[in-house]
């Protein structure tokens, strides 16, 4: 059940919108699901449960970084097939 203090760090989240569920739940010391129902009475859009890029961790900068670079390796491959193709 959760408690008066873990109410107001749940009013005092409208003020930070980009706190995550989980979070919430860490500093409420609830589970998630527990702090999910708690919005869900209070009919608070799903959205805080997401990632705001300038949040990343190290680890994820670096991961992202990398699908980047993967996905920009693609795009040059296709085009180097693509112009291979039409050369014929």
């Amino acid at each position: 059940m959760m408690k008066i203090a873990d109410v107001h760090e749940l009013k005092v989240s409208d003020a930070v919108p980009v706190t995550t569920i989980r979070e919430l739940a860490v500093k409420s010391n609830s589970r998630h699901t527990k702090v999910l129902d708690h919005f869900k009475q209070f009919e608070k859009p799903r959205q805080l449960d997401k990632r705001v890029p300038h949040e990343l961790r190290e680890n994820e900068k670096d991961r992202h970084y990398e699908v980047w670079l993967c996905a920009s390796f693609v795009r040059q491959q296709r085009y180097i097939l693509r112009s291979h193709w039409h050369t014929r």
